[in-house]
């Protein structure tokens, strides 16, 4: 057995000592064709997304375009993890990283689409890139001035809450039917 191998609690088999190996290999098996795949890849996303010591992984290994081809997927599941786990990483540190991944125009997209869930997922995802934590925006580090600092943030808050009142009208015009 390899030293820096943890053998897990429920079972014996060790475990490597990061989800880099995994998460690359996450992102080819997110690229396939089959739903059912897409499904499972996506629901793993999410559930890795949840934790902040892995959410920089995430970000880092390459899987932010397997996330938005699966947020793109025919199957409405895939979509739900997908969106879910992009709303899971816009509260991690890495909110520059995101946009400049292009987040924004799927995420927009994805605010307006039909299922609610998926809309709410997308609105607050854009909503987190937007706002940062606690007053201090983590995409104003990207930009090199002041004049640009203001524009992306304005521009990332005005698409947030653009995408917040769509959801929030669709919502509206579908109790009212």
């Amino acid at each position: 057995m390899h030293k820096s191998f943890k053998p897990c609690y429920l079972c014996p088999i060790p475990l490597p000592p990061s989800p880099s190996p995994s998460l690359q290999v996450l992102g080819r098996v997110g690229q396939s064709d089959d739903a059912r795949v897409q499904r499972d890849t996506a629901r793993a996303l999410a559930s890795l997304s949840v934790s902040e010591e892995i959410k920089g992984n995430i970000v880092n290994q390459g899987a932010l375009p397997t996330l938005f081809q699966l947020a793109r997927s025919l199957d409405i599941a895939s979509q739900r993890y997908s969106t879910l786990a992009l709303c899971n990483l816009a509260s991690s540190p890495h909110k520059g990283k995101i946009v400049e991944a292009g987040a924004i125009r799927p995420l927009m997209f994805l605010a307006r689409f039909p299922d609610m869930e998926i809309q709410r997922y997308a609105a607050l995802a854009l909503a987190g890139l937007a706002l940062g934590d606690h007053g201090d925006n983590k995409v104003k580090e990207c930009s090199p001035s002041p004049t640009q600092r203001n524009s992306a943030r304005h521009l990332l808050y005005a698409q947030a809450v653009q995408a917040v009142d769509s959801a929030l009208e669709f919502w509206k015009q579908s109790c009212h039917r």
